[in-house]
C-alpha cells in the first residue's frame, strides 16, 4: 500500500483534510509529526515506537528513522501525515524524493490565507472546531502590500522546491484547493483516483 504526505501551509485547511483521511477506510493519517518542539503524535504510539513525548531531539537527529518506524507501525494501512515548511528539511527532502509516496499540496488563495493568519494571530485562535466558540469574529486586520508580497513570493518559492525534488523520483503532485476539500464527495472520488 502506498503512503502519503500531504504538503502544506497553515490555513489551508488541513485538520480538516486529515480528519477526512482518517475516515477513510483503511487509511491512518496524522498531523504535524514533525513539528519543531512538539508532536502531533499520541503517547501511545509513541511508546509503541519507543519514543517520549518529550524527546523532540532523538526524532530530530534521526527523522528519516522516525518516519520509517511509524509507518512500519501502521504497514497494514496506508500512513501518512502533513508537513509544513518550517518542519525537518531532511526527512521533507527524503520523502519528496520517494517514488513510492503519494504527494498532496493543499493549497489555499493566498490572499484568504494572509488574512486568515492575520486574523489567527490577532485573536490567538489557530484551530476552529465544531462546538469551539470563535473569537475571531470580531478581529480587524491591515492588508500590507509588501509583507503580502512576501507571504505570496514563500509559498510559490516552497511548492517549486517541493515539485522539483519529486520530479528527480518521477512522482506525480496530486492538488487539492482548499474550497474543494469541504466538499467530502468531491474529496472522496479524489482519494479513490489516487488510491488512498
Amino acid at each position: 500500500m502506498k503512503n502519503f504526505i500531504v504538503f502544506c501551509f497553515a490555513r489551508t485547511g488541513s485538520y480538516r483534510l486529515i480528519d477526512v483521511l482518517n475516515h477513510q477506510d483503511d487509511v491512518i493519517a496524522y498531523g504535524e509529526i514533525f513539528k519543531p518542539n512538539s508532536f502531533e503524535v499520541s503517547q501511545d504510539i509513541l511508546e509503541q515506537i519507543n519514543y517520549e513525548k518529550s524527546n523532540f531531539l532523538k526524532r530530530d537527529k534521526a527523522p528519516i528513522h522516525f518516519y520509517k518506524k511509524l509507518a512500519r507501525l501502521h504497514e497494514d494501512k496506508k500512513f501518512g501525515f502533513k508537513i509544513f515548511p518550517n518542519h525537518n528539511d531532511r526527512v521533507l527532502k527524503y520523502l519528496a524524493k520517494h517514488e513510492d509516496i503519494i504527494k498532496i499540496f493543499l493549497v489555499r488563495n493566498p490572499v484568504q490565507t494572509y488574512i486568515s493568519e492575520k486574523v489567527a494571530r490577532a485573536s490567538d485562535q489557530w484551530v476552529v472546531k465544531e462546538g469551539f466558540k470563535r473569537r475571531n469574529s470580531e478581529v480587524t486586520v491591515k492588508f500590507d502590500v509588501e509583507s503580502f508580497s512576501q507571504h505570496l513570493r514563500y509559498r510559490i518559492a516552497w511548492y517549486s522546491y517541493i515539485k522539483s525534488l519529486s520530479t528527480l523520483s518521477g512522482s506525480k503532485i496530486h492538488t487539492i484547493d482548499y474550497f474543494d476539500s469541504l466538499d467530502d464527495d468531491y474529496l472522496n472520488n479524489f482519494f479513490n483516483s489516487i488510491g488512498t
